[in-house]
């Protein structure tokens, strides 16, 4: 069991909506916008470090904060532009919009890698009916506000 945890837990629960309205355009274009809801509930606690998040082997840290979340949420928005009109050639890009928060200690809290905006991008070419070579790339423009921790 991680970090001094002597039980099991019981599963985590979750409930998720989904929205989604898709056009084709007469060029081949696809859209599609989608906006969702994600309620979490019996959550496990966790830990986090508290001076250095992004230690590369946080097991060897003194600095654990346990954080024990009584459920959470997340709710965004997504907007699609994507391409795959029979040719060898496609692509798709995308931007969310999302917010995703743990209730803790009677709080809303974003959680720890919460991305608040994405802007994703794919070009993609099929050689032969057989085999794809694809190039990705994603930009995360902002995430989780920094955070103190207090006792």
């Amino acid at each position: 069991m991680p970090d001094g945890q002597t039980s099991l837990f019981r599963s985590e629960r979750a409930e998720q909506r989904v929205l989604s309205l898709e056009h084709r355009l007469e060029s081949g274009v696809n859209l599609r916008a989608e906006a969702y809801e994600r309620l979490s509930s019996q959550l496990h606690p966790y830990f986090l470090n508290v001076t250095d998040p992004y230690y590369v082997l946080p097991e060897t840290r003194s600095d654990l904060m346990e954080i024990d979340p009584t459920s959470g949420r997340a709710r965004g928005i997504e907007l699609v532009a994507e391409s795959r009109n029979g040719s060898r050639f496609g692509w798709s890009a995308s931007y969310a919009l999302a917010r995703s928060e743990e209730l803790v200690d009677g709080r809303w809290v974003p959680v720890e890698h919460d991305q608040t905006q994405t802007f994703y991008a794919d070009v993609s070419y099929i050689p032969a009916p057989t085999g794809n070579s694809a190039a990705r790339g994603s930009i995360i423009p902002a995430g989780r506000p920094p955070t103190s921790a207090t006792s």
